[in-house]
């Protein structure tokens, strides 16, 4: 009965949340239409109509209940972000007490079964004592075994998700199998991409394990995983117009060399135009009469040097022509469809197999836990009987404080779900409050639309 209540109301509160979203943008929508609605109505007044007593009634009746509207609606726009507040507040509740619930829930069950083994061996001599000792340690060896083994299986399955994450999934390890939309994401770093960003981390759970604390080496839940990554795209913009700019640079450097002849001629420009200049002079200076070696000398260095640098440029031109093709796949990788593909498909990394497994192995250990921490439980207490067998303990006093336990986790638990509940009250007030608003403004909608028509009349007979 308790779970079924607490489940109502958490599916109460994910539906409340969608349908206060749609209304509270209505309102503020209608909201500011009947303000914009109230301001063209004096305007067409100051330009229109002359100010009469009869006027001024009919002017004064509209607008004290059109602002009355206004006002209302404003009230029920700040109820409907309230009841968004506690209604994601209610979630945030449900997320973090249901563990809690669970929790606690298993303690109970562990505790009766302990009370539940202390009066079962009360009485008993000690053969038959040590008779049920050897029976649960037997029992106690094949759980431990069993527990082995699951715990293995499920390690397995843990190594199969952690190595499908790291090899493909796992953008701090790029390697051959790493997904491409990631290692393009991470190649364009190197062309100056500074922001890698996360839209949620992705973690994945499995309701039937509710009550599985988990471990460090096998969690309950696999998560946060930086999977769900994307690069701002105003950002790539940019790099590339920096991209383009830099070539443009080097191109006008660079210039070009002269060509064609007559009306279709080009002048040199750039490198091209000072090694052509240097050219024309070296030709000169070396049929020069008489010529001067020392100048030829000097020119001939310049036109060396002019035509390293022209081979330079062309080259690192080339070079990043091509750079600036493989930013523009790399983009392309990262946005648009592709984009979208790799979200998808990360999205749906819950259902893969690997995923699946893993959970599909944890079920099954849990259950294995539990029968070996409740037989080790019974097998430790017949165990204190037969170790101070001369002495018995005091069951009842053991029996009064798993009791004491046992009543401290039911006025958590209730404590828990009167957060819970409490809650639930307080948005039900609010709802209260919403349809009284609600229908407040029902009424004085019709009010307004009668003083607008009565104004509308008056203006048209004057």
């Amino acid at each position: 009965m308790r779970e079924a209540k607490l489940a109502l109301l958490e599916a109460q509160v994910e539906q409340a949340q969608n349908d206060v979203l749609a209304d509270s943008l209505n309102t503020l929508k209608e909201m500011l239409e009947a303000q914009k609605e109230l301001i063209n109505l004096q305007n067409e007044i100051n330009g229109n109509v002359g100010i009469n007593e009869k006027f001024q009634e009919l002017y004064l009746s509209y607008t004290t209940k059109a602002a009355e509207l206004v006002e209302f609606k404003y009230d029920l726009y700040d109820q409907q972000q309230k009841l968004t507040y506690y209604l994601n507040d209610s979630a945030g509740l449900y997320t973090s007490n249901k563990p809690l619930i669970a929790e606690q829930q298993k303690n109970i069950t562990d505790w009766q079964n302990q009370i539940a083994a202390l009066e079962a061996y009360t009485g008993k001599d000690k053969a038959d004592l040590q008779a049920d000792y050897n029976r649960l340690t037997q029992e106690y060896d094949n759980a431990n075994a069993d527990l082995l083994l699951k715990t293995q299986t499920a390690t397995d399955a843990k190594t199969a998700w952690d190595n499908l994450f790291n090899t493909k999934y796992n953008i701090d390890n790029i390697n051959a199998g790493t997904h491409r939309y990631l290692a393009a994401l991470a190649e364009l770093q190197i062309y100056g991409l500074s922001g890698i960003y996360i839209e949620d981390y992705t973690t994945f759970s499995d309701p039937r394990l509710e009550y599985y604390a988990g471990t460090s080496e096998l969690p309950a839940t696999l998560g946060s995983y930086r999977i769900l990554l994307f690069a701002y795209e105003s950002e790539l913009i940019q790099i590339k117009y920096d991209l383009n700019n830099d070539l443009k640079s080097d191109e006008e450097l660079l210039g070009v060399p002269s060509s064609g002849s007559g009306e279709t001629a080009v002048a040199a420009t750039g490198l091209h135009k000072q090694l052509e200049d240097a050219e024309a002079l070296l030709k000169a200076a070396i049929g020069a009469d008489p010529m001067d070696e020392s100048e030829v000398d000097r020119l001939q260095s310049e036109v060396n040097d002019l035509k390293a640098l022209v081979n330079y440029y062309t080259v690192i031109i080339e070079r990043k022509k091509d750079e600036i093709k493989e930013f523009d796949a790399l983009t392309a990788q990262v946005t648009g469809e592709n984009k979208e593909a790799y979200f998808a498909e990360a999205k749906a990394l819950g259902e893969s197999t690997e995923v699946k497994t893993y959970f599909d192995a944890l079920v099954p250990l849990q259950a294995s836990q539990n029968t070996y921490d409740n037989i080790s439980a019974e097998r430790n207490i017949i165990g204190g009987y037969l170790s101070s067998f001369s002495d018995l303990p005091d069951v009842q006093a053991e029996i009064a404080e798993l009791e004491a336990n046992i009543a401290n986790a039911e006025a958590y638990i209730a404590e828990l779900e009167n957060n819970l509940y409490d809650r639930h009250l307080a948005i039900q007030i609010i709802r209260n409050e919403i349809s009284r608003l609600t229908e407040q403004i029902s009424i004085l909608e019709e009010c307004v639309a009668i003083a607008k028509k009565a104004i509308d009349e008056y203006i048209a007979a004057m």
